[in-house]
């Protein structure tokens, strides 16, 4: 089970990393839309995931993780 702080930013973040069919996490959330903090990649290096993984890698967790840290 995995402890959300805010629901729908994670929704949004994950419907985000999808967005751009078979690119990169980085790649998708640049053309999501979103409001991302500066220095995103940094931010996802920092919690262990390589902004050039495709988003079907990553497990719910990390996908929270993710959310939390690319939280304005």
């Amino acid at each position: 089970m995995v402890e959300l702080n805010d629901e729908e930013w994670f929704k949004r973040v994950v419907r985000g990393c999808f967005s751009y069919r078979r690119k990169t996490l980085i790649n998708g959330l640049k053309h999501s839309g979103l409001s991302l903090p500066k220095g995103v990649e940094p931010k996802m290096k920092e919690i262990g995931i390589d902004p050039r993984r495709r988003p079907e890698t990553l497990s719910i967790q990390e996908f929270a993780s993710l959310a939390e840290v690319l939280k304005i």
